[in-house]
């Protein structure tokens, strides 16, 4: 049936020349382990047209999968995508599978993500990009990836907001493997990545590449543990910003009580205030963190140090905009 079907293809009845040889023999090889796969890349618009050099190296790529692992290969050969014409990024997805499946520590994490529903469905430029991000993480850190596989959010597409996630776990796992594995255990890791969530865990390989010692400190708050909210993102990115100053002083500020417990709005002003007076003034930080370290005190001062600092910037705000808005009106209405 495959050879009756061959024999009529137009650019068989033309002569089969060394490269369309080639090509033929790849077939052979998948319809050898399969006759069901070979009557599937027969039926292929591409493969009826005639082969360009590409479309061969993608026949010797499926060939070489389905020698490897034929379970895998017949998951593949069913992707939507596949018969309806190739693209560049589609026939370098199925190079990856076909390469990555064949080393030992990650052929299981292949075909997990060969499983995924929306790789078989379509492959869109934006989801190649994901694949390929999957493909980096399990060839990088095949423990982290097997954490991350199983989530939800992974399973059943990544989105942008996901795929940077997923990129600075993988930053934060160059520094601390175990730091990485322990944030994507969190709870809030388990569902999809919030533009909160995404921050905070930027900002955390950004301060694991700097102090990896602080990035440990931080992930183990109570609060960073259970879910990242706006004001808690922001406050981490206010710890961030101290990084590059004193590092003892600001391992301080993650350890005050009140930063420890909770992350309201008016204490991440406080962080806001002494990240401000740390930068210029670290002399004046360490002696207000003295103040902020008491336990019957520390609180209440950082709420009203908090209260404060945010009156002052936003009485500032307004000054400001009540001017810009007076030099407008005398320059267009001559006011």
């Amino acid at each position: 049936r495959i050879g009756e079907v061959l024999a009529n293809l137009p650019w068989v009845v033309d002569g089969i020349t060394a490269p369309d040889l080639s090509a033929l023999q790849g077939l052979h090889s998948i319809a050898s382990r399969d006759i069901e796969l070979g009557r599937q890349v027969v039926g292929y618009a591409w493969f009826v047209d005639g082969l360009v050099m590409q479309e061969m190296q993608v026949l010797a790529h499926l060939a070489g999968l389905a020698a490897a692992d034929l379970a895998l290969a017949e998951v593949v050969l069913r992707y939507a995508w596949i018969a309806d014409g190739l693209e560049a990024h589609e026939m370098e997805a199925i190079e990856f599978l076909s390469r990555t499946v064949e080393i030992a520590d990650l052929s299981q994490l292949v075909k997990e993500m060969a499983d995924f529903p929306w790789i078989a469905d379509d492959l869109p430029l934006v989801d190649w990009q994901a694949l390929l991000a999957l493909f980096g993480l399990a060839d990088a850190d095949p423990e982290l990836a097997r954490r991350l596989f199983p989530l939800p959010w992974v399973a059943d597409g990544v989105t942008l907001l996901e795929r940077q996630a997923i990129h600075s776990l993988f930053g934060i796992a160059a520094a601390d493997e175990g730091l990485a594995l322990r944030l994507a255990g969190f709870a809030w890791m388990r569902d999809d990545i919030t533009s909160a969530e995404r921050g905070a865990v930027y900002t955390l390989r950004a301060i694991a590449g700097a102090d990896v010692v602080l990035a440990r400190q931080i992930s183990a708050l109570p609060w960073v543990n259970d879910d990242i909210t706006e004001i808690e993102r922001e406050a981490i990115h206010l710890l961030l910003g101290m990084v590059y100053g004193d590092s003892a002083l600001v391992q301080r500020t993650a350890a005050l009580p009140w930063v420890v417990d909770d992350m309201t709005e008016l204490e991440q002003w406080a962080v806001y205030a002494l990240a401000s007076i740390a930068s210029g003034h670290p002399e004046l930080a360490r002696d207000l963190l003295d103040k902020l370290d008491d336990d019957s005190s520390g609180a209440e001062l950082a709420g009203c140090i908090g209260k404060a600092f945010f009156d002052r910037i936003r009485a500032i705000w307004m000054s400001g905009l009540k001017a810009i808005v007076e030099d407008c009106e005398t320059l267009v209405l001559g006011q």
